[in-house]
């Protein structure tokens, strides 16, 4: 929620703060309404409406590099002058694909003058408009890419004329997307007793985007002279406003200051950005030239970058009810009506009396308040596993329950009827009854003719072999196994994931070990018969991991008919998922999703189609955040 924009900042573009200083700011933009975040709506949805038009993929919109490039003037320490490194910056732009350039410390005027030709030689315009104070926060932009819808700047002296802070600001529009952005470049005073300067100008940069951006996504950069964590930038990140987030990953990028010497000390210079972007990629740019046989740096900063999209997913949908702070609360996601929309299933064996819970989704993100209860399946055994899958071809999910120690340790199912109800009468599977512990089941359809398959894997079993029991009618199985050694495994910690890669309509099998295939999760297509093939390509790209900490999904993110990869780790990245998109024969390079992101491994992720439009939307639970409500955030 946005707080109201700093004092004196008025429509006419002029901003005005009169204390023991003076603050310009020019805003020259119409100022629109901010949407609201949408709440999680409880109006119901009609159980068993039909599916309408299918809905198209979602075609991720071409990237656009943004880059901050501080340009120091020459000391004594560097033994080119400025114009002999600023003849490189056009081939530096050009090698980094650079579409947005905000500069700093560009402060002699002769070279000014330089660099402004040589990048309008190299297609690009230029906002310089506004005080310099001896050091341009000029921005470039690429011709045949953006258009300047408007711009503004504003100066901070905080000590008349010696202790000044300033900034310059841009509206562009991008002419492949029709999409716009707010782009601000700033400039920090520098000495290590500024620290009080430094945390009033970023408040006062919040400001200014607050008061002009008019609900666009926001791309702040520059210089700020402040290492990450320290108490200005954490000002710039403040989640209360406009929870922005640093796209070179705080500090686990590499330093950006060098002094000339190539080999940088702390970092100083930072792009962040709002959560209604997504990155594409990062950098900490090092490049270097020759020059008389002397290696040459640019400046004494390494130049830093980011590559946007759009967002994938939209904002924050808070479902507030039903509430549980109890770790042994599970959630599932499955379409219990058949109306295109997985619902939400709730089982706790402590509450409730162990009855499944099914809380229909109404479409927008959010799901129905009443919830309609199953009293056959119930179980209060902390021994039960739970699974929901269309295991009779009928559409809906039906509810299949085992428990190692109750019914000969056979599977159950009980069939999906109408608005989200069960039969009350279990159908007993015999194939693959298991009395183990270590016995996993799951269920897919392998096959693809539209009945979820029975799979049993036990690591201590058959030499850890998977087993494939078919779906014949009405809720049973095959009571011939079909058993695959080739994507078996003997080790107890692998994990297993059943998603349709490659889009031929039968799902197929992930296997993931830390300590196996160099950390791949390996992909085996479905043969369409309970039988599995590598997919060579699909195994070594996208992510892998030896970590214990990493987690992976696969689900169809995009609505193109192929189950993506997703990759999360608490530690890395800031918590963002990465998201690889799958193609014919491979998984593309990453996404980094800004939204929903967590540093904390009690967090769970969950990516199902929860609004019936192909696309696997992102849920997530902390039962330790936000009053342990669920928050969905739908795919665009």
């Amino acid at each position: 929620m946005l707080k109201s924009p700093l004092k004196g900042f008025g429509t006419k573009g002029l901003c005005q703060v009169l204390a023991s200083a003076v603050l310009l700011c020019t805003l020259a933009c119409e100022k629109n309404t901010v949407s609201k975040k949408e709440e999680g709506s409880e109006t119901p949805s009609t159980p068993e409406e039909p599916i309408g038009v299918i809905p198209k993929p979602l075609l991720l919109e071409q990237p656009f590099t943004v880059m901050s490039f501080n340009l120091r003037n020459p000391t004594n320490a560097d033994p080119f002058t400025q114009l002999q490194r600023m003849s490189k910056l056009s081939t530096l732009l050009n090698d980094n694909q650079v579409d947005i350039l905000g500069v700093q410390e560009l402060a002699d005027n002769s070279v000014e003058e330089y660099v402004n030709a040589a990048l309008d030689q190299a297609g690009y315009a230029v906002y310089k408009t506004g005080a310099a104070n001896g050091s341009p926060k000029s921005i470039f932009y690429k011709k045949t890419r953006f258009t300047l819808v408007n711009a503004g700047h504003l100066l901070k002296e905080f000590v008349a004329g010696t202790v000044i802070s300033s900034a310059k600001w841009v509206i562009l529009k991008d002419v492949l997307s029709n999409k716009e952005y707010f782009i601000i470049n700033s400039h920090w005073y520098h000495t290590a007793d500024a620290v009080q300067y430094r945390k009033e100008f970023a408040q006062i940069l919040l400001d200014c985007i607050k008061a002009n951006h008019a609900g666009r996504p926001v791309i702040c950069m520059g210089d700020f002279n402040a290492i990450p964590g320290t108490e200005e930038i954490q000002v710039m990140k403040n989640i209360e406003d406009l929870d922005m987030i640093d796209g070179l990953m705080d500090t686990q990028a590499d330093p950006t200051f060098h002094n000339w010497t190539g080999i940088a000390t702390k970092k100083l210079d930072y792009i962040m950005s709002t959560r209604d972007l997504a990155f594409k990629g990062f950098k900490v740019v090092k490049d270097k030239y020759t020059v008389d046989g002397k290696t040459m740096w640019p400046s004494d900063h390494f130049p830093v970058f980011v590559r946007y999209i759009p967002a994938i997913f939209g904002a924050e949908n808070v479902v507030a009810d039903p509430i549980s702070n109890d770790t042994k609360t599970q959630y599932y996601f499955a379409d219990i009506n058949a109306d295109g929309k997985k619902d939400k299933v709730v089982w706790n064996p402590t509450a409730n009396a162990g009855k499944v819970a099914v809380y229909l989704a109404n479409g927008n993100g959010g799901f129905q308040s009443a919830a309609v209860t199953h009293d056959a399946s119930a179980s209060t055994s902390t021994d039960s596993y739970y699974h929901f899958a269309d295991v009779n071809g009928d559409k809906k999910s039906d509810l299949i329950v085992w428990n190692k120690g109750e019914h000969s340790g056979k599977t159950r199912v009980y069939l999906a009827t109408a608005n989200g109800n069960f039969s009350n009468t279990a159908i007993d599977n015999p194939e693959g009854t298991s009395a183990a512990t270590s016995t996993k089941f799951y269920f897919a359809d392998l096959n693809g003719d539209g009945k979820a398959d029975k799979i049993y894997w036990n690591s201590t079993h058959d030499g850890g072999n998977i087993r494939v029991y078919l779906a014949t009618a009405d809720g049973n199985f095959s009571g011939t196994a079909k058993s695959s050694s080739n994507v078996g495994s003997s080790t107890a910690k692998t994990n297993y994931y059943f998603a349709d890669i490659n889009g031929d309509g039968k799902v197929d099998l992930i296997r993931w070990n830390i300590n196996l295939d160099d950390g791949k999760p390996m992909v085996f297509l479905s043969n369409g018969d309970g039988t599995f093939t590598e997919s060579t390509e699909h195994s070594n790209t996208g992510a892998t991991s030896g970590s214990e900490n990493a987690k992976f999904y696969f689900a169809d993110i995009n609505g193109d008919g192929k189950a993506d990869k997703i990759y999360w780790n608490p530690k890395n990245y800031l918590g963002e998922p990465k998201i690889y998109l799958a193609n014919a024969t491979s998984f593309e390079a990453p996404v980094y999703s800004l939204r929903g992101s967590s540093m904390d491994s009690k967090t769970i992720f969950y990516f199902e189609d929860i609004n019936a439009d192909a696309k696997a939307d992102q849920i997530r639970w902390n039962s330790t955040e936000s009053n342990a409500a669920l928050k969905t955030y739908l795919v665009r």
